[in-house]
């Protein structure tokens, strides 16, 4: 795509164009837990629907059914019904247990592929750090893949023309002041800059502006993984188009670093050692997400631009509790016997006014 169309399209959609102009195409995703989930990001969602005269804005769910999760994925529910506080927010979400997908097959035969020989434990153990790794990133190929093919559904075959902003709950977004005023000013913004930061290689190597990955931060060796926005054709990509690839990345990432590893990994609990000790095995999503487009089929093109963040109000504190494996079982941490909303993990005492399962919003 050459700068001139870039500037083209960048200028069809510009603030003083709308809304004569067809808008953006924009849809967003939360993969995974719901946990924590906050008014704001429907209340922004419902704003952009009527900031760019939208019947429906779709947000995508793909979640767990955990006794910690589901009370916030019920709320979600309800709230985006026709006749209820969210109409404009189409929410698709598809919930499923762990043991209803392929995690366990996937975690046996990593352990398998990396040379785990022995259980000393007494049954095949891989810990909550390593699940946690596993989990976050399998639910991002199922949740890309859902899009994907939801789009495909509807004939929508140059799925690239969608822009998809992937959430975390943790988010608190910016509110109605800000979508009218200032959000597709920051789109505009995010789509001149691109001349600017990609080569003529770069840009040759794109179909559309929203397959460019548009991420808030990145490094060498990270992509910031709270917000980030791109096509579902790139998403896929990245995370993988089926199960085979996405576990090909998983392993990849693995191998990576135990190459790199003075010890040796002989028995699952030589496997939790590895897993714990952050001198030779990144923990950070953002880290294993920038591998895993680094290790596409197709070249990720991206850029880090300031302006995007701009979505942001706040980045909430908490912590999700992870689950592990015994053998052929996926077990809870020992903290989901007590408190319903794990208030420990949630920074109760200091965000319990933001949760969409502890307050009766006013509109």
């Amino acid at each position: 795509m050459s700068p001139s169309l870039l500037q083209t399209f960048a200028n069809y959609h510009n603030v003083d164009s709308l809304p004569t102009n067809e808008p953006h195409k924009i849809a967003f995703a939360i993969p995974g837990l719901v946990f924590g989930m906050n008014y704001d990001i429907l209340d922004c969602i419902t704003e952009i629907a009527r900031r760019f005269n939208r019947a429906t804005i779709d947000l995508y769910v793909y979640s767990w059914k955990t006794s910690y999760n589901l009370p916030f994925l019920d709320r979600l529910n309800k709230l985006c019904k026709e006749d209820s506080m969210y109409p404009k927010v189409n929410l698709k979400y598809i919930s499923k247990t762990y043991e209803e997908t392929n995690l366990l097959n996937i975690a046996h035969q990593l352990m398998d592929d990396i040379g785990v020989k022995r259980y000393e434990s007494g049954s095949r153990y891989f810990d909550h750090i390593g699940f946690k790794r596993l989990v976050y990133f399998y639910v991002h190929h199922l949740t890309f893949q859902f899009i994907y093919h939801d789009l495909s559904k509807y004939a929508i075959t140059n799925e690239e023309n969608v822009l998809v902003f992937k959430l975390s709950p943790k988010l608190k977004l910016a509110g109605k002041p800000y979508v009218h005023s200032s959000f597709n000013s920051m789109l505009y913004k995010v789509f001149t800059n691109l001349p600017k930061h990609l080569s003529p290689e770069d840009l040759e190597l794109i179909k559309h502006p929203y397959d460019v990955l548009h991420l808030t931060d990145a490094s060498s060796s990270s992509f910031d993984d709270l917000l980030y926005a791109s096509s579902p054709h790139t998403l896929v990509n990245i995370f993988g188009n089926s199960e085979e690839e996405f576990y090909n990345k998983l392993l990849s990432f693995y191998t990576k670093y135990i190459d790199r590893y003075p010890g040796n990994i002989v028995t699952d609990l030589d496997l939790v050692r590895f897993n714990r000790n952050p001198t030779y095995f990144p923990l950070e999503g953002s880290t294993i997400m920038k591998h895993f487009a680094d290790n596409s089929k197709h070249p990720v093109v991206h850029q880090s631009c300031r302006f995007l963040g701009d979505m942001i109000n706040k980045v909430m504190e908490y912590n999700n509790p992870w689950y592990h494996i015994e053998g052929d079982k996926i077990l809870p941490p020992p903290e989901l016997q007590g408190d319903k909303y794990l208030r420990s993990f949630l920074n109760f005492e200091q965000n319990q006014s933001d949760f969409i399962v502890t307050r009766n919003k006013v509109i």
